[in-house]
């Protein structure tokens, strides 16, 4: 879940957010839900909209508010702090936490933690890549060389379960909460189920070899 709340850290090491920052609305509100290799994530923005993407078969189908049909495509994700790979980790930005960011033991929400600091990418990769460029173009031509954009990163991990309670990027804080697991296994809807089966024939049919010329 991640929220506008400003958290300080008090004389205790106790995370505590501030008064008057801790009334801020929460920005947007995602829930994941997963069951083996099918996942539901519903997430909410500030407008009450719920957008609905599953998980299912190295497939993504997303059911958008207004959207007369879903979005089907592969389910892929390149390393960026706002967006999860699901192939690689349940969540997402988090691929920078090493013994070498440790930073000691703190409480949070009274829980044990294992604090971890560092820097981080705010780009998308492709935004990533075009820096790198630019900066290796300055480096040919004797220019200035630019420096990379990073914001500093913190992390609270649970020091019993070793999921993450609490991270900031920069400015965007995300805290986390986790429920019961589900009673049934996910099953995804037929009306999504029927687009998840047109196009796996549609990328199916792509594939086939060409028809012999005659």
């Amino acid at each position: 879940m991640e929220s506008k709340e400003s958290v300080k850290a008090s004389p205790t090491g106790e995370e505590k957010p501030k008064d008057k920052e801790a009334r801020e609305p929460v920005t947007m509100a995602s829930t994941v839900v997963k069951t083996g290799s099918t996942i539901l994530e519903l997430n909410t923005d500030t407008n009450g909209k719920r957008t609905e993407i599953w998980h299912v078969g190295g497939i993504r189908v997303m059911k958008m508010p207004g959207a007369a049909e879903p979005i089907v495509w592969p389910d892929s994700a390149q390393a960026y702090i706002y967006s999860v790979n699901f192939a690689v980790s349940d969540f997402a930005g988090l691929d920078w936490i090493s013994a070498k960011t440790y930073t000691g033991m703190a409480k949070y929400q009274g829980r044990d933690c294992i604090v971890f600091k560092g820097e981080v990418s705010p780009l998308t990769p492709r935004a990533h890549e075009e820096e790198m460029v630019a900066i290796g173009q300055a480096i040919a031509f004797g220019q200035p060389v630019p420096q990379e954009i990073r914001v500093p990163a913190t992390a609270y991990i649970d020091l019993e379960t070793r999921l993450p309670l609490f991270v900031q990027f920069g400015n965007e804080k995300r805290f986390y909460r986790y429920g019961d697991p589900p009673q049934a296994p996910l099953a995804l809807p037929p009306e999504l189920k029927n687009s998840l089966k047109a196009y796996s024939q549609h990328i199916q049919n792509l594939s086939a070899p060409a028809s012999r010329p005659y």
